[in-house]
């Protein structure tokens, strides 16, 4: 993934999780986390970088762990799932699929169960 493609998945996801946390003023929740709004702001539409003290205490704010801001579950095994023929390869992608599914299911008992 190229520099800017990074900057503009990264600052989607911080603007996603933000939004879906409740935090729909964006200068507010950038001054909580240390930035002023226009700066937030090139971030989110990934023309800025950010460093990982300002991640890290978004990703505390809003209940996040780093990670959510750099892989989904499906991105990994799509990554590597083109690679090369190999065994322990292929070995790690039955494990994640077959987690991926585990979790779907216990999502979907969770559900039933509210």
């Amino acid at each position: 993934m190229d520099d800017d493609r990074f900057r503009k998945t990264l600052g989607a996801r911080l603007r996603r999780l933000r939004m879906s946390r409740g935090y729909d003023n964006q200068r507010e929740f950038a001054a909580l986390i240390g930035l002023d709004g226009p700066a937030l702001s090139r971030i989110e539409r990934g023309q800025r970088g950010v460093d990982t003290l300002i991640l890290q205490r978004a990703a505390i704010l809003l209940e996040v762990s780093l990670d959510e801001f750099f892989v989904t579950r499906n991105e990994v095994a799509l990554a590597r799932s083109g690679d090369v023929e190999d065994p322990a390869m292929q070995e790690m992608l039955a494990w994640a699929s077959t987690m991926q599914r585990n979790f779907g299911i216990v999502e979907d008992y969770g559900r039933s169960r509210t």
